[in-house]
């Protein structure tokens, strides 16, 4: 049977309509696999912008904090009590960001861990830092620089970061804490 069917036996019009409707169909099939692979990808992009990256700005958010308020402490040690405000503003900014990262229920047990000494890092800070602050208001300088040694040292001490990457603020950082200050004061 397949010997009576051969090529030979039509005219033009029709092997040029099978072969329009050959290239057709391979189109439509590979129009079909790109689109699904596309909307694939879109998805995973889609699951990493939202979730991954939420997750690393959160954490760098709290990161950027745990030191602003160091600093800020730095700076009431210098005399500069307007960083006192700095310093509890620093502190509300990370409980926000701590407060989105613990009602996530993705997290890794990895994840949650350095949470929770992000945490404890920043309740340590936030007792201490009242306590340097109420000491510099009461002018006891002794006592307010007693009580930022034992935070810099526990710091040091809880943290993995090694004690090089942490250095006291310099003093281009408190020029520009300090232009930030005018700015603000300015804008308002």
């Amino acid at each position: 049977m397949l010997e009576k069917v051969t090529m030979d036996r039509f005219d033009l019009r029709p092997k040029l309509i099978l072969a329009f409707v050959l290239v057709a169909v391979l189109v439509a099939v590979t129009g079909f696999v790109g689109y699904t692979s596309v909307t694939t990808v879109d998805n995973q992009l889609e699951s990493v912008v939202h979730d991954d990256v939420a997750e690393a700005d959160a954490a760098m958010e709290m990161k950027y904090d745990l030191e602003s308020e160091r600093l800020a402490l730095h700076e009431v040690l210098t005399g500069e009590m307007e960083a006192a405000e700095e310093f509890r503003a620093s502190q509300a900014d990370f409980e926000e960001w701590y407060t989105t990262l613990a009602e996530r229920d993705d997290l890794t047990k990895e994840q949650q861990q350095l949470l929770s000494e992000m945490k404890a890092e920043h309740e340590e800070a936030k007792t201490k830092g009242e306590e340097i602050i109420a000491a510099m208001e009461a002018g006891d300088e002794e006592r307010a620089n007693q009580q930022m040694d034992e935070l810099t040292a526990s710091t040091l001490n809880s943290t993995k970061t090694p004690p090089a990457s942490r250095k006291t603020p310099t003093r281009k950082w408190k020029r520009q804490s300090r232009r930030r200050r005018r700015r603000r004061t300015i804008a308002t």
